[in-house]
C-alpha cells in the first residue's frame, strides 16, 4: 500500500488556502498535516468528489483536520464512535453557536422533576411543560443551530430518524469512519428476547424458521401487542404523574414513573424498528438466529440485513452533500466503499504516512501454532508456554494480551504460572471499562488481558510497553450474517481480520516517543498476510505503518531473550 498524496494533486489556489488556514485552529501544523486538508479541499472542490477517505495514523492530527473542514464549509455534523472523543472535541474546539455537541438524554437531569434525568423524565415524551428550562432541549436547540454539530453515531441515527431537529446539511464528517458497518447494523437489526414479551402469552415462545420472512406474522403480532401495552402504560404514567406533583412544582420521580416511561420508550422504539424494517426481509436478504438460553425465557431471537449497504442513504447520504471519512484503518478503498453503500467512482482515498519511528513499534511473529478450530486443542499449552515468557521479559513493565475469546481467556488464566497470574487483571463480560480503567491508574507492572477491549483505548507511554494477540480476530462464524458476509465476499471477511488485528496493533504506541513491543502467537496470521488459493491475488489491507512494524520485528526477532519461545 503506498503512501498518501499522488503527484498529479496540486495545492489549493491561495485564495482558498489561505481561507483554510483561517480556520486552522492552532498556529502550527504537524507533518503532512497542510498538505492532508489541501488534499481533502482538493477532492471536493476541484475535482468534485461527494466522498472523501482519509487514512491517517495516530497521532498525525486528524482532529484539528476534520475541524479545520467543518469551520470551512460553516454547516456540517461531525460524528463520533465514543463519548471520550466527544469530550476531547469539546475540551479542544467547543465553542457556544460555533461548535456544539448534543447527547443522549441520559446525560442530563431533569428541570421539572427531582432526581431524574431527561431520559426518564417529560423530555422522553416529547411534551415538557417548561422547554426553556430544560437542559437537554437547550442542548439539542444549540447542536441544531450551530455551524458543527457534535454527536455520536448512535445519537445521529435515532435523532434524525425520530426527531424533527436535525436536517440536511453540507458536510458530514466521520471520526473512526471504520466502525460505520457495526453502528449501522446495530441499529437496524432486530432483537427479540422472550423474557421481554412473556406477558403477550402464547406468541412469547420464539418460533423456528429457516427464513427471516417467515418470522413476519409473528413479528406483526407482537407489534400489536406493543401498541395495546403503550397505550395502557401512557394512560397510567399521566395518572402517576398527576398524583406526584409536590408543594413547590416540582415533580417527586418514584421508581414507577421511571419504570413506566422506560416501558413506553422502550415500545416505541421496537414499534418502529419492527415495522420499518421487517417488510425488508426479502428485499435487503435478511438473515435470522435464534440464541437459546438455559431457559426458554431467556431465548433470543436476532434478525440482521447480510449487508448494511441498503440503509446507508437513508440514515447517513441524504443528511449531507458532502462526506468525510476519517480512521487510521480505512485500509481499501473498494471494500470500504462496498461495505457500507458508497459508489465508488464518487470516492477519493487520501493516505497520510506514519510519523512514528518503526523501531517504536516493532512486531514479533512468534507463530506459536494455529489458533484454528480445530487446531487450537493442541495449540493452547504451547500459547500458555509462550505468554509465560513473554511477561517475564518484561517483569517490571505492563502490557495487555488480546485473546479475541472467553475460552482462550479462561485457559491462560488457569495455566498460566502463579507468579504471572498475580500480574493479571481481567475482567467479567460487563465490566471491561471498569477493569480498563483501574489498569491505566495502576502503577504496578500488571498485565490487562480482555477478550473485547481491541478498540477505542490509549495504553499510551507505560500504560503498555508490550502487547500479546493470542489468536486473529476473525469475524464470529457462528453469526448468519458473518456467515452469509463471507460466502459472497472473501475479501471482506480477510478485510475485517486485518482491520481488527491492525486497531489492536495499534493501542500502545500514541506518539512519536512512545513505544511497544508486539507479539502475534496464531500461525494463521500467515494466511491472513499471505492467502493462497490458485488465481487469487488478495489486496493489500495492510497499512504501511504496520508492514514497517513487521519488517522491523523480523530484523530483531533473533535478538529476543529466549528466542524460539515456545519450543
Amino acid at each position: 500500500m503506498n503512501d498518501i498524496f499522488a503527484a498529479k494533486d496540486r495545492g489549493c489556489d491561495l485564495i482558498y488556502k489561505k481561507k483554510l488556514i483561517e480556520h486552522f485552529p492552532y498556529d502550527n501544523y504537524r507533518r503532512y498535516q497542510e498538505k492532508a486538508i489541501e488534499a481533502i479541499y482538493n477532492a471536493f472542490e476541484v475535482k468534485g468528489f461527494n466522498h472523501v477517505l482519509l487514512e491517517s495514523p495516530c497521532g498525525s492530527g486528524k482532529s484539528a483536520n476534520a475541524v479545520t473542514i467543518a469551520r470551512y464549509y460553516g454547516d456540517a455534523y461531525l460524528l463520533t464512535s465514543q463519548t471520550v472523543l466527544q469530550n476531547q472535541y469539546m475540551r479542544d474546539y467547543g465553542c457556544p453557536g460555533k461548535f456544539s455537541d448534543i447527547m443522549g438524554r441520559r446525560n442530563y437531569y431533569c428541570a421539572v422533576m427531582e432526581n431524574c434525568t431527561c431520559d426518564d423524565g417529560f423530555c422522553s415524551g416529547g411534551k415538557c411543560p417548561d422547554p426553556t428550562e430544560c437542559p437537554y432541549i437547550i442542548a439539542k436547540e444549540d447542536a441544531a443551530s450551530s455551524e458543527i454539530a457534535l454527536m455520536n453515531y448512535t445519537y445521529f441515527l435515532f435523532a434524525t430518524k425520530h426527531s424533527q431537529t436535525f436536517f440536511p446539511r453540507k458536510l458530514i464528517i466521520y471520526d473512526e469512519a471504520h466502525s460505520i458497518d457495526k453502528v449501522l447494523m446495530g441499529f437496524v437489526e432486530i432483537k427479540i428476547k422472550s423474557r421481554g414479551i412473556q406477558r403477550f402469552g402464547d406468541i412469547s415462545r420464539i418460533p423456528r424458521f429457516d427464513k427471516a420472512s417467515e418470522y413476519i406474522p409473528w413479528l406483526i403480532e407482537i407489534s400489536k401487542c406493543l401498541k395495546d401495552e403503550m397505550k395502557d402504560n401512557q394512560v397510567i404514567y399521566k395518572q402517576i404523574l398527576s398524583e406526584n406533583s409536590s408543594h413547590d412544582g416540582k415533580l417527586s420521580v418514584n421508581d414507577v414513573i421511571k419504570s413506566v416511561r422506560r416501558k413506553i420508550e422502550n415500545s416505541e422504539k421496537r414499534i418502529n424498528k419492527i415495522e420499518e424494517y421487517a417488510k425488508r426481509f426479502d428485499v435487503d436478504k435478511w438473515v435470522t438466529k435464534v440464541y437459546e438460553g438455559r431457559t426458554q425465557d431467556d431465548d433470543e431471537v436476532v434478525f440482521k440485513p447480510i449487508s448494511v449497504a441498503p440503509y446507508s442513504q437513508e440514515c447517513f447520504f441524504n443528511y449531507g452533500e458532502k462526506h468525510l471519512y476519517m480512521s487510521a484503518t480505512l485500509l481499501d478503498k473498494s471494500n470500504f466503499c462496498r461495505n457500507i453503500g458508497i459508489d465508488e467512482k464518487d470516492a477519493h482515498m487520501i493516505r497520510v504516512p506514519s510519523t512514528f519511528p518503526p523501531e517504536n513499534r516493532k512486531i514479533f511473529f512468534i507463530n506459536t501454532g494455529s489458533m484454528s478450530y480445530k487446531e487450537k486443542r493442541d495449540t493452547l499449552p504451547k500459547i500458555s508456554a509462550d505468554v509465560n515468557k513473554i511477561m517475564n521479559l518484561y517483569p517490571d513493565k505492563k502490557g495487555m494480551i488480546y485473546t479475541v475469546n472467553w475460552e482462550i481467556y479462561d485457559h491462560i488464566f488457569s495455566t498460566i504460572s502463579t507468579k504471572n497470574r498475580r500480574r493479571l487483571l481481567g475482567h467479567k463480560n460487563g465490566d471491561r471499562n471498569t477493569a480498563l480503567y483501574e489498569f491505566i491508574k495502576m502503577k504496578s507492572p500488571r498485565v490487562l488481558i480482555t477478550p473485547s477491549l481491541s478498540e477505542g483505548i490509549d495504553l499510551k507511554d507505560d500504560r503498555a510497553r508490550f502487547l500479546i494477540v493470542v489468536k486473529m480476530p476473525y469475524p464470529n462464524m457462528s453469526d448468519p450474517q458473518v456467515k452469509a458476509k463471507k460466502d459472497v465476499d472473501q475479501d471482506w471477511f480477510r478485510y475485517q481480520t486485518v482491520l481488527t488485528l491492525i486497531q489492536v496493533c495499534g493501542r500502545g504506541v500514541r506518539s512519536p516517543e512512545d513505544w511497544c513491543d508486539i507479539y502475534i502467537l496464531d500461525s494463521c496470521f500467515n494466511q491472513i498476510r499471505n492467502p493462497g488459493w490458485p488465481g487469487y491475488r488478495p489486496p493489500n489491507f495492510f497499512t504501511d505503518d504496520f508492514i514497517a512494524g513487521l519488517n522491523e520485528g523480523d530484523k530483531h526477532i533473533n535478538k529476543i531473550e529466549g528466542y524460539n519461545l515456545h519450543e
